[in-house]
C-alpha cells in the first residue's frame, strides 16, 4: 500500500535524480549572453535617456528563440519565490 510522502521526504527522494539532471545539464550547457544576440553597436538607450526605445519588430530572433528567452526571463525573475516555496 502506497503512503503519502511529506514534502521533506519527497525532496529527499528527488535529490539524487535532480543532482544527476543538473550535472547532465551543466555538462551540455553552452554559455550565452544577451549581447550575443543584440550586438553592442546596435544597442541604444531608452528614449527617456535621449535614445530610442526598442520595438519588438527589431528582433531578428525566430518565434522559438523569442519564446525561450521569455521563458528564461520569467524563470529567473521567479527564482526567489521558488526558493521560498521549497524552504517552507
Amino acid at each position: 500500500m502506497a503512503r503519502n510522502l511529506t514534502q521533506l521526504e519527497l525532496l529527499i527522494e528527488l535529490e539524487d535524480v535532480a543532482a544527476r539532471n543538473v550535472d547532465r545539464h551543466l555538462s551540455m550547457a553552452k554559455d550565452w549572453h544577451p549581447h550575443d544576440y543584440v550586438p553592442w553597436e546596435q544597442g541604444r538607450n531608452f528614449a527617456s535617456m535621449g535614445g530610442i526605445d526598442w520595438a519588438p519588430e527589431q528582433s531578428a530572433l525566430n518565434e522559438v528563440a523569442k519564446a525561450a528567452m521569455i521563458t528564461n526571463l520569467l524563470t529567473e525573475d521567479n527564482l526567489p519565490s521558488y526558493h521560498r516555496e521549497i524552504a517552507e
